[in-house]
């Protein structure tokens, strides 16, 4: 008014509930659709850990191993740096299951299991390839600090009472072969091969041993 008061309101409105409506409706889809896919994701990856692990130890399996071997022997010729693999199996083990059944069999794979994973190394790859044969990756490690590694193993593993819940013990073994990946020129297949060849020597010359292979003869212990 003239006086400087207001006295009326002019307003212009639209109805925008339809476009609110969509709005949210939008949004909505949009957070359904992110949930999906992130279940996608997670059942993918779970899929994709099951590929992976044995079901019974928790370890990585043989395909891991193959997929993982060669990067870290491509990596060992690059740098340089010396690549080992352990080849463990569990002697007389079919005598195991036999005496004890397959239940006392499982149990004496985890605690074997649980042997190699305790204190390994982030770069360390521990993996049951099948039945009751393992394999141990370890990159940097020179054939001495992989000899003790698995003479260590070998050593706890033997002192390690089981016991299986039917009122026995059971005292089992393992047989180890070591050898060192020599680099370019030899596949990661090969430098398994050699040391697969040094645990039957130790089976060969009565079990619950390690030998390591390498260039010169085999050292048995």
């Amino acid at each position: 008014g003239a006086s400087g008061a207001v006295t009326h309101f002019v307003a212009i409105k639209a109805d925008v509930s339809a476009r609110r409506q969509a709005e949210e409706a939008l949004s909505a889809a949009h957070r359904e659709l992110a949930a999906r896919v992130a279940e996608i994701e997670s059942l993918n990856e779970q899929l994709r850990e099951r590929a992976i692990r044995d079901p019974l130890t928790g370890l990585h399996n043989r395909r891991y191993f193959e997929e993982t071997a060669g990067r870290d022997a491509a990596r060992a010729v690059r740098t340089g740096e010396p690549l080992a693999v352990l080849v463990i199996d569990i002697d007389h083990f079919k005598t195991v299951n036999d005496k004890h059944g397959h239940a006392a069999g499982d149990l004496v794979l985890r605690v074997l299991a649980e042997i190699l994973t305790a204190g390994v190394r982030d770069s360390d790859l521990v993996c049951r390839i099948g039945g009751e044969e393992f394999v141990v990756l370890l990159p940097g490690a020179a054939m001495e600090v992989a000899f003790e590694r698995a003479e260590a193993v070998r050593a706890e593993f033997a002192a390690t009472p089981i016991d299986p819940g039917d009122g026995s013990e059971i005292r089992s073994t393992v047989s180890v072969g070591v050898a060192v990946f020599r680099g370019e020129g030899e596949s990661h297949e090969a430098a398994l091969g050699r040391a697969d060849a040094a645990l039957y020597q130790a089976k060969r010359a009565g079990r619950n041993r390690v030998v390591a292979v390498a260039d010169a003869p085999p050292s048995v212990v």
